[in-house]
């Protein structure tokens, strides 16, 4: 059991690694450029936006950049939102108590509803009521 344990925990570095590497790609497919984003709707001339890219480091390889990326999840700095120009991991730290009872308030009423719908359907066997709950279980 511990083996498999081990094993299982394991796993989660090569997880966590295609994780984080989807999520790098996905964000350089993102359309529009980062530094003119953050100049808004002013046009910045061409020597702003070169120290804006070099300050974001997205003028660097996306190998280089990647690394980086990596360097700085591995410190917990998650960057600067590009939006609100704040530290996101203080974004999070702020939000984090909304999203949990939002979260648990889901739960809650998650749990409400499908014991008694787990408990009629376990009760009528292969019945309309049985497909119905399995349905939208399946839904939901």
């Amino acid at each position: 059991m511990l083996a498999y344990a081990v094993k299982r925990l394991l796993w989660v570095v090569p997880v966590l690694f295609g994780v984080t590497l989807v999520l790098f790609l996905l964000l350089q497919a993102l359309p529009g450029d980062p530094a003119r984003i953050l100049t808004g709707d002013r046009t910045p001339t061409d020597q702003e936006l070169v120290n804006l890219r070099v300050s974001l480091g997205i003028d660097e390889p996306l190998h280089v950049q990647y690394v980086n990326y990596l360097g700085d999840l591995l410190r917990g700095d998650l960057g600067d939102s590009y939006r609100s120009r704040r530290p996101v991991g203080t974004i999070i730290r702020e939000t984090l108590p909304h999203s949990l009872r939002l979260a648990f308030l889901a739960l809650v009423l998650e749990v409400a509803g499908a014991l008694p719908a787990g408990m009629m359907a376990a009760l009528r066997r292969d019945s309309i009521l049985d497909r119905g709950a399995i349905l939208i279980s399946a839904i939901l």
